[in-house]
């Protein structure tokens, strides 16, 4: 890892790889945006600006309530051009929930969408709340920030450029909380690009290789196994926003995918789908499964 960050390990791929496809995101209607590495870094840095205005300071915990959309990309990447902290949430918490993570990070500025807002909005005084950004549609309130009108005309060139050390906080990870309440994991900047460096090794992934994820953006299976490995080899992440098990096999067979990862469930539900005459048609050079499959299981699969 050296002396690298999340911040200066994208603006080195984006050096490299500008024109190549970073993002192609597949939303639940198998309709599909792509941005190349260029067009992200441009959404970034422009979002990095607005948070500079808006007074984000370095170190500062900004939460993200956001289910896999493009926009979450675009926050946890401008977020670290700045040395700001990225505290993900669960897309399904309720308040209790986010109260919780909100109040045990001191968070006062919060990104979230429209199925979410009015969860803030509602309850903006008891969060203590001084920043409420939403990253599609529009809000009738007035002290709520509209990201994509916020940022069009934000400059495309980093206007700050605060020093960011490896060792400095990237991200806050909650776990799942089976033990009563959610831990907060610690990943500095180091253990972000670590984690990228350790999976593109494991996986033998170059440049142009292509990933499928449709794992949670708020947990560590995409970013660290799927994002990172991406952005520090220059590949594709092919982001899907929610996994359906009728469809998520003809979307690794569509989009070309070289890797993605499972989770037991998914391989389950997946087998109890009917047999096509394609699917064995595809570009996998491997899969990541995470948790218990039996041997049997496995070679059924």
């Amino acid at each position: 890892v050296g002396s690298r960050t999340l911040r200066s390990q994208w603006d080195e791929t984006v050096k490299y790889y500008a024109d190549a496809t970073f993002l192609e995101y597949v939303s639940v209607e198998d309709e599909t945006t792509f941005f190349t590495y260029r067009e992200m870094d441009k959404l970034v840095k422009q979002t990095a600006n607005f948070f500079l205005e808006l007074g984000i300071q370095k170190d500062e915990f900004v939460a993200l309530h956001l289910h896999n959309t493009p926009e979450y990309m675009i926050c946890w990447l401008a977020l670290a051009q700045i040395g700001a902290v990225s505290v993900p949430l669960n897309e399904h918490y309720h308040l209790e929930e986010s109260s919780y993570i909100i109040e045990k990070c001191c968070i006062h500025r919060i990104i979230t969408e429209s199925r979410t807002l009015d969860m803030y909005t509602q309850n903006r005084d008891a969060l203590e709340l001084d920043t409420i950004i939403l990253t599609d549609g529009t809000s009738p309130a007035s002290d709520v920030f509209e990201l994509r009108r916020c940022i069009s005309a934000q400059p495309c060139t980093l206007q700050e450029v605060r020093r960011v050390t490896t060792e400095d906080m990237a991200v806050i990870l909650f776990t799942s909380g089976t033990t009563r309440h959610p831990k907060g994991a610690i990943y500095t900047h180091c253990n972000v690009v670590y984690g990228g460096l350790l999976h593109v090794a494991q996986m033998g992934m170059a440049k142009g290789d292509r990933f499928l994820s449709s794992m949670p953006c708020y947990h560590m299976d995409f970013q660290e196994m799927a994002a990172m490995p991406v952005i520090c080899s220059g590949g594709t992440l092919i982001m899907v926003e929610h996994y359906s098990a009728r469809r998520f096999w003809s979307q690794v067979y569509h989009h070309k995918a070289h890797f993605t990862d499972t989770m037991s469930i998914m391989n389950r539900t997946m087998m109890l789908q009917p047999v096509q005459p394609w699917e064995k048609d595809h570009c996998l050079k491997q899969i990541y499964f995470s948790m218990g499959l039996s041997l049997e299981e496995k070679e059924r699969f």
